[in-house]
């Protein structure tokens, strides 16, 4: 009996062992992991940030001119509606 819980605390052991390798072998890669990660998400910004410089200047300026061409024929309107406006109360009062 005795040698049968021996051979078992030795089992116990090798397992204990094997745990912690599979362990600190799970925490290598997971730092490795994290490091490869952060290298991609790097690659992925600099991408970005280039493409922006590159193809967001046009896009930007071409809705630029769009916006104002719309707030002076907008902006015109109004001016219009609000003179003809004043001077359809100015007639009705005279």
């Amino acid at each position: 009996m005795e040698h049968k819980l021996q051979a078992l605390e030795i089992c116990m052991a090798e397992f204990k062992k094997e745990i912690s390798f599979i362990k600190r072998s799970q925490d290598e890669s997971k730092e490795q992991n994290s490091r490869e990660h952060r290298e991609i998400i790097e690659k992925i910004d600099d991408f970005i940030k280039s493409c922006d410089g590159k193809y967001a200047r046009i896009d930007t300026q071409w809705a630029e001119k769009i916006l104002s061409w719309f707030g002076a024929i907008v902006g015109s309107t109004l001016i219009i509606g609000i003179i003809g406006w004043l001077a359809t109360l100015y007639l009705k009062t005279n």
